[in-house]
């Protein structure tokens, strides 16, 4: 109901709900807190450009991509 009424942009009641919690146990932060483990992704030009060469060499890459 939030959603379609303030946008998409717009934070969850889930996640509204969550951030109170972490609020009230004292928390004074928005951002993220540290995790270890790897990057589940990491975009960066030289990323960029290499997937843009690869597509370029062959477009059923994209599309294979696609429907799986």
């Amino acid at each position: 109901m939030f959603r379609s009424m303030y946008g998409e942009e717009t934070l969850s009641r889930r996640t509204v709900f969550q951030w109170f919690k972490r609020f009230r146990e004292s928390r004074e932060s928005v951002e993220d807190e540290h995790r270890s483990g790897r990057q589940l992704a990491s975009r960066t030009m030289a990323n960029v450009e290499r997937v843009r060469k690869l597509l370029l060499k062959d477009i059923r890459l994209c599309v294979q991509i696609m429907t799986n």
